[in-house]
């Protein structure tokens, strides 16, 4: 696959778009301000042509046990889509990567720049984890901005039900995740060239 590190909510879109075969095209940036409170450390910048994909966890951490994973990548498909389709997408590979999957949205994003949304992995295939992903998909014709946040979770029969053993335990996981979406949100600016 093109990009392989981030999983198979990576790897999966990235072979989603070779599979439609990615031609270079948009007129569109985003940057991405990672979140405050967190020192990041660069996983990996992967780039093939127009398109790239960049990866940061929290310093200190391994990529195998990181809590906290993000993503921005930059996929430029043979034809125009929307925000709505490539986020629906992400779904079906979620559907496919996990055990039982749970989603929130898409909806657009406040500022008008794209759609949010949110997919809860119960146990994600081959790992010892689930996952909570925010999403943020921003699209300029053919090209295709995808700005993750994965967060990881103690696997569990239910999505979004998160079996912490203490209330400390779930009350940073709360915060984390509060964090993780108001990034998605706030924190990813789109502009235009």
């Amino acid at each position: 696959t093109m990009f392989r590190r981030g999983g198979p909510r990576v790897a999966g879109w990235s072979a989603a778009c070779l599979a439609l075969a990615c031609a270079a095209a948009g007129g569109l940036e985003v940057a991405v301000e990672l979140p405050d409170g967190t020192a990041w450390t660069k996983l990996s910048d992967q780039r093939q042509g127009t398109a790239y994909q960049r990866e940061w966890i929290p310093a200190g951490s391994r990529p195998e046990d990181a809590a906290w994973l993000i993503v921005e990548q930059r996929l430029p498909l043979a034809a125009p889509t929307t925000a709505g389709e490539a986020i629906s997408t992400m779904q079906g590979l979620a559907r496919e990567a996990c055990t039982a999957v749970a989603f929130e949205g898409p909806e657009d994003a406040a500022d008008g720049a794209g759609s949010v949304g949110r997919i809860h992995c119960a146990h994600r295939h081959g790992s010892a984890h689930g996952t909570v992903t925010d999403q943020r998909v921003v699209v300029d014709g053919a090209t295709v901005y995808v700005v993750t946040s994965e967060l990881r979770t103690p696997p569990s029969p239910v999505p979004g039900v998160f079996p912490f053993e203490t209330e400390a335990g779930s009350r940073a996981f709360m915060e984390r995740m509060a964090a993780s979406a108001a990034f998605v949100r706030e924190s990813v600016r789109t502009v235009r060239r």
